[in-house]
């Protein structure tokens, strides 16, 4: 006659030496119980978790294991009258200690997701409003030359036709962190610029307002004039021992867009790769259908499985899939570009 698992024990099963056994080595009092995959599974998982959390360096979470164990032992003793505990919370806490480790590895940083999200925006403001078209267009460069530190041979400045874009600067030398007037002459009204600064090995860097940290917007007056106050920006390492000044420049650079739109640069680029891309599919399509053709037919049982030596072929081929099927595509494209090299080849 079958019955249930709580109908073939007896009485005679202790169900507290069954929790002694869960308490002192986890899925022991099942495996004394005859429930001996339950047993094992137990052990396994509380064993498993333990070593991660151990691994983890994350000693808050030897939490859940202990709720493991604990649920561990109370099912032990269930089983011994009869019943069997849910084991929901085993695989909730596994979960959580599972996804606590992940969320540790990979350095979740909530604060840099909120706090550098404006970061983010002028990627974002390029794919919502991208360069399609251009314009040409015409710059307006006023250029002075500024030594640091101070000293002799350190005052000669570009010479500026009459009437075109001048820069004055005063002084004309200085160290690091000095204030600097810069006054433009001859530039277009009401027109937006930059300023930058070249330092004497040719590194440019887009000058910022100290105080709103945006960068500098130029906008000379009416009479095409600006006047604006900077400090000095650092360009001498940190204990180097300057013998003669050295030669920096400001530049007020103003761009303007003249003519009518044409297609831009990053606009026939992509139109470009997008034509190569259909290319490239249709000539993987027409070369994998030359080499599928003949291999398929080799790797059908139905049509070369009826002979001795086309059982052979047959298994010959399945295993040559089946490697070829098993290596990473990416080995495969490293293996490629190394065979023709970098192109739209080697992605066919």
């Amino acid at each position: 006659m079958k019955s249930s698992f709580s109908e073939s024990k007896t009485p005679a099963v202790s169900a507290w030496i069954a929790a002694l056994l869960s308490l002192i080595i986890p899925g022991l009092g099942q495996f004394y119980l005859g429930r001996r995959p339950r047993g094992i599974g137990i052990f396994v998982a509380a064993a498993a978790l333990g070593f991660l959390v151990a691994w983890s360096e994350l000693p808050g979470l030897f939490i859940g294991v202990a709720l493991i164990w604990l649920w561990n032992l109370l099912d032990a003793h269930a089983l011994a009258r009869g019943e069997a505990l849910s084991p929901s919370l085993v695989v909730i806490v596994a979960l959580l200690i599972t996804y606590g480790i992940g969320w540790k590895e990979i350095g979740v940083d909530v604060n840099k997701v909120v706090t550098r999200f404006t970061d983010m925006k002028p990627v974002l403001l390029d794919l919502v409003h991208p360069d399609v078209y251009a314009f040409h267009q015409t710059q307006q460069v006023g250029t002075a030359n500024f030594y640091t530190p101070c000293g002799p041979g350190g005052s000669g400045q570009p010479a500026v036709p009459p009437g075109q874009p001048e820069l004055l600067l005063e002084p004309t030398c200085g160290d690091a962190g000095q204030p600097v007037a810069i006054h433009g002459l001859h530039f277009t009204p009401d027109e937006h610029g930059t300023l930058v600064w070249v330092d004497p090995i040719g590194n440019e860097t887009e000058l910022r307002d100290v105080t709103t940290k945006q960068f500098i917007d130029l906008v000379p007056n009416a009479s095409g004039e600006f006047t604006i106050t900077i400090p000095v920006p650092s360009v001498i390492p940190a204990g180097q021992k300057i013998t003669q000044p050295l030669q920096n420049q400001v530049e007020a650079r103003f761009t303007k867009s003249v003519g009518n739109p044409y297609p831009s640069d990053i606009f026939v680029l992509v139109m470009q790769k997008m034509v190569e891309t259909v290319a490239l599919a249709l000539m993987a399509t027409l070369f994998s259908i030359i080499l599928a053709i003949p291999l398929s037919f080799l790797a059908a049982r139905n049509i070369v499985g009826t002979t001795n030596a086309g059982v052979v072929l047959y298994y010959v081929m399945r295993m040559f899939f089946n490697v070829v099927r098993s290596v990473d595509p990416l080995v495969w494209g490293l293996v490629v570009v190394v065979w023709v090299g970098l192109g739209p080849f080697a992605g066919v």
